[in-house]
């Protein structure tokens, strides 16, 4: 079973990453931040991250950044809900995020982007 570390702020959408991601049958752990995220890796290495770019403490293009230099290999997915100028995807595909996602996104957004990096 393929393991995924969820870093997101919110609690709603943090939960409902992880029910998805586990019906689909992978192992879920999850972090509130970047900073307890990274520390989390670095104690137990998932398979794959998804990160939330817009985070307080340390956002998702620092996480991602911070990962990348420690863990050249980490597979990432970056997730947003902003749009336009405040779109930070882009600098995450450059940082080394393999996929982006923009919130909302459907189940099949999410699992389709996990597999194509899980397999």
């Amino acid at each position: 079973m393929s393991h995924i570390l969820v870093i997101e702020d919110e609690a709603d959408i943090r939960n409902l990453l992880k029910e998805m991601l586990e019906l689909a049958g992978y192992g879920v752990a999850l972090a509130p931040d970047g900073p307890e995220g990274i520390a989390m890796y670095r104690h137990h290495p998932a398979d794959l991250v998804i990160t939330d770019i817009r985070m307080p403490h340390k956002d998702g293009i620092e996480t991602i950044r911070e990962l990348k230099r420690d863990f050249p290999n980490v597979k990432i997915i970056a997730i947003t809900g902003y749009r336009g100028s405040f779109n930070r995807l882009p600098a995450a595909e450059v940082l080394g995020a393999q996929r982006t996602i923009v919130k909302p996104f459907t189940r099949a957004d999410l699992l389709n982007a996990v597999s194509s990096l899980l397999t």
